[in-house]
Parts: C-alpha cells; structure tokens; sequence
C-alpha cells in the first residue's frame, strides 16, 4: 500500500504541473466557446489515474523523495565465506589483507580463494529507517481521509434519497418535489431530472432543456468519475481546483448550448432564470444542478456568448 501512495504522489506532482498549464490555457481560450476548455480538463484527470509517462534523464519528480531505499547487509557469494579470528590455525601461512570498499578485510590465502575477514562493526543489523515509518503514517492518513471524504459524500446522497421520496412524476424522466430548492440530474444507469416545486413555465422549459443536455453529454458520469478521482488526492487542493474549474467550464458549456438550441434571445431570461436558482446546496457538488456553480461567472458567459 506504501508503494501505491507513493505512486500517487508522484503522479500528483506531475498532475499538478499540467494543471498549471492547463489554467494558463485556459485563461487563453477564454473568448472562445467553454467547450474546449470542458475538453483540456479531461488531460488532466487522465494524467492523474495513468501511471505511465515520458521516460527522460530530467524529471519532474525529485527522486530522493520517492524512490524509497532500504539499507541491507551485503550477501556474500559461495566462494566467500566469514572467518573470526579463532580461525587462523598455525601451521597456515598468514593470508594478505586487502581493504575492501566497505572496510571489510578480504584475505587471500595461496589457493587464490578470497575469504572475508569478520568485522562485527560492520555487520550491525541496523533498525528500519524512519523514513519508511513516516511514509507508513502518511498512508495510513491518506487511507483516513478517503474514507472520511466517501462517508460525508454516501451520507449527503443517502440524505438526499430520503428527501426525494414522494416526488411526483411529471413526465417520462422528470420528477417534481416540494422538498429541494434546486432543480438537477440524480441517477447514475438511469438518470433522472428533478424539479424544484412551483417553477414558471418558461423556467421549467429551460431547466429541462440544460439537463437533458447534461443527460445527453452524460456530464453526470463525467463528474461522478472526476469526484472519484478528486477524492483520492483529497490531499492535492489543485486537484481540488481543477475539479471546480472543470464543473464551471462544464455548466458554462452546457449553457451555451441551451442559447444555441432555443436561440439567442433568450439569453437575458434565461440569466435571470439562473440568478434565482442560485443555490448552495450539497447536492451541487456531487450532481449536476442548475444553479450550483460559479453562477456570476456563467451569466456573464451567457450575456457574451456568440454563436460560432
């Protein structure tokens, strides 16, 4: 298990290079349609969960920090064999000493065979290196704070589930309920949208047309996914960042594609219809709601946006 954490942490300081890289890129393409920065994160999250990279001499990650090395005794081959000195018996002419490269003495006897001279002080067993020991607490803190992000997301969802019994079904794939405050996409195999109580006609229509866009893309798979991998860097607040990034450039895109099927004219109804769905709620970091993320950010998106 060390070596994995290992593992990700390496793969974590590279990720967080790219993540730079790709912001930069980001903030580029900022004119251009939100599509294309949706796409760049998706190098990112793959970075994160692909162990494999460019082999070269020059690498990102400092190697005295992962490459983890274990002090062992040297094994000795079957022409060697370890002599005290009890063992230089007379009649036996005295063997030439030659140091060794760890201060060990070799001794050559007239039949050419080399035989290693005992010297305790360099035959000390010595204890596991600390370092092994911290990077053992480390994983097993890493372990802690996967299973404590997993907890607070099942309990979010369980609680959620209970909120949504007795919602009404308005039609095929779309439920209503007195019970949430923000209309979103819930299900994994089957999806299903879920509309606030008492929504206006035309805020309806276009709710529902940006989550059957969600439904469509299946950005409710794609965030799941990225959740998943976020929470195993829980560690890592650019991976943090770049999960939030990604949602907001996920939404903005979305939206763009609402203006585009319903037209442009609806951008200033459809702005206000976001401002009043403006939530904070749980449910908008783990599902794909309407009116959950960087919601300034995407009506100033929908105000500027022009159809390419």
């Amino acid at each position: 298990m060390e070596k994995l954490f290992l593992q990700i942490c390496s793969m974590g300081l590279v990720s967080g290079y790219v993540i730079l890289v790709v912001l930069l890129v980001r903030l580029a393409l900022r004119r251009f349609p939100k599509r294309y920065s949706y796409l760049l994160w998706g190098i990112v999250f793959f970075r994160l969960i692909c162990p494999v990279g460019i082999k070269s001499d020059i690498s990102l990650v400092p190697k005295c920090f992962f490459n983890v090395q274990q002090e062992t005794t040297e094994e000795l081959t079957p022409e060697t064999r370890m002599e005290s000195p009890a063992e230089n018996r007379e009649g036996l002419k005295e063997p030439q000493e030659i140091l060794s490269k760890n201060n060990v003495k070799i001794v050559q006897k007239d039949n050419n065979t080399p035989i290693q001279k005992y010297n305790p002080k360099n035959h000390i067993v010595k204890p596991k290196d600390l370092s092994k020991k911290f990077i053992s607490v480390l994983c097993a803190a890493w372990l802690a704070g996967i299973a404590g992000v997993w907890s607070v997301w099942a309990r979010s969802i369980y609680r959620l589930k209970k909120m949504l019994l007795g919602a009404v079904k308005v039609e095929e794939g779309v439920y209503e309920t007195k019970r949430v405050s923000s209309s979103f996409v819930f299900g994994f195999i089957h999806p299903v949208i879920y509309l606030a109580h008492g929504l206006p006609a035309s805020a309806k229509n276009y709710i529902l047309c940006h989550e059957r866009v969600h439904i469509y893309r299946r950005d409710y798979m794609v965030k799941a996914a990225a959740l998943f991998i976020t929470s195993i860097y829980w560690f890592h607040p650019l991976v943090w960042l770049a999960y939030r990034k990604m949602v907001c450039d996920m939404e903005m895109s979305c939206d763009e594609q609402v203006v585009e099927k319903l037209g442009k004219n609806i951008k200033k109804e459809y702005s206000r219809t976001l401002l009043q769905m403006a939530v904070k709620s749980e449910q908008a970091e783990v599902l794909t709601a309407f009116g959950g993320n960087e919601v300034k950010q995407r009506v100033k998106n929908i105000l500027n946006y022009q159809k390419p």
